[in-house]
């Protein structure tokens, strides 16, 4: 158990334990004052559930699975329907409408135990929790009504541990499922997730977790969900926010060339890796960041610089470098998800 141990190890569990509990109320306190008022997209996204709510189609008359937006892009039915459900029954305020993005980012918390507790017991589990709790991200978007959040709740936690948990065929569907639900929430999910399956088989396979019952089932459910998008992706009919921003699409591409482009991709991704952006002020734009810390908590950057201490300790005594592969998976996560950002 977590409070097992002397007094100064059960003191600092309960501080700990507070902690958590008192950021877990926290995110769900003056949601209508801190930001003030909608966010653009958060009106956008709120405009069209009330309108579904209100009269059954969106403000287009219709009723799809992905509803355009004025600026580009597309508001997903894996965002748009769970909150026209929760606004009917929570109301249409601000406070009502950003309680949802505090579930969301509840409920990836809550999944974030879970995965931890399963790769690395229930110690490290309550750690990984705090640090979630703490994180300058987590904690403004779960004050944040935006559909980034359900990439992260459905493929990046959920997901993940559904898809690593065991070899039985129904984990394979309900992975197969959280991970479509992130596709359709979020178009970066469509690039992190397939560079991303490859680790997780070989992260899966020493555990003997890896049948061809599962990836058949795996692989069924996944098709079946996504082949709409599947139809759309290929029909271009999707791809309109990309056409905007994507730095690969054609009309970004006459400004310079493929070569150009590929070292326009590298530059982004080195901004996404300066240790400013990551440890002191963060990103400039205030949605993505309080810049009262970097991307980074203080406490992420602790557990970083202990981390690679350790590490360093480690082969210096065995003559050797440990390869974990769940801690591989997660630091090759890490720079994967940053690609989508480095594209645009």
């Amino acid at each position: 158990m977590v409070l097992n141990g002397s007094g100064a190890h059960k003191a600092a569990w309960v501080t700990i334990l507070l902690l958590i509990g008192v950021y877990s109320v926290v995110r769900f306190v003056g949601l209508d004052k801190s930001p003030p008022g909608l966010y653009a997209d958060e009106a956008v996204v709120a405009a069209e559930a009330i309108a579904l709510v209100q009269t059954g189609y969106d403000s287009h008359h219709e009723r799809e699975l992905f509803t355009p937006m004025t600026a580009g892009g597309n508001v997903s039915a894996a965002h748009l329907y769970p909150k026209a459900l929760w606004i009917a029954l929570a109301g249409y305020s601000i406070p009502a409408l950003r309680a949802y993005a505090g579930l969301e980012a509840t409920l990836l918390l809550a999944g974030l135990f879970f995965l931890a507790r399963s790769r690395l017991g229930t110690r490290a589990a309550v750690l990984v929790l705090l640090a979630g709790c703490l994180s300058p991200w987590i904690f403004q978007y779960s004050r944040m009504a935006v559909e980034d959040p359900m990439l992260s709740l459905c493929g990046l936690v959920w997901g993940l541990y559904f898809f690593l948990r065991s070899a039985a065929w129904a984990d394979a569907i309900i992975a197969a499922l959280c991970f479509s639900v992130a596709v359709y929430a979020y178009g970066s999910a469509r690039v992190t997730l397939p560079l991303l399956f490859p680790l997780l088989l070989w992260v899966k396979q020493p555990d003997r977790k890896v049948t061809l019952r599962y990836l058949a089932a795996f692989a069924v459910t996944g098709v079946l969900l996504c082949a709409p998008l599947l139809i759309g992706t290929l029909r271009g009919t999707l791809l309109s926010r990309y056409a905007v921003v994507g730095i690969f699409f054609p009309a970004h591409l006459q400004g310079g060339g493929p070569l150009a482009t590929v070292g326009e991709f590298l530059y982004n991704l080195r901004l996404h890796l300066a240790p400013d952006y990551l440890f002191i002020s963060g990103d400039a734009n205030f949605r993505h960041s309080t810049q009262f810390t970097g991307e980074f908590s203080w406490l992420d950057t602790f557990a970083l610089i202990m981390g690679v201490a350790l590490l360093g300790l480690t082969v210096v005594q065995s003559q050797r470098l440990p390869v974990n592969r769940f801690m591989v998976l997660c630091g090759a996560g890490f720079i994967i998800g940053i690609f989508p950002a480095a594209l645009t």
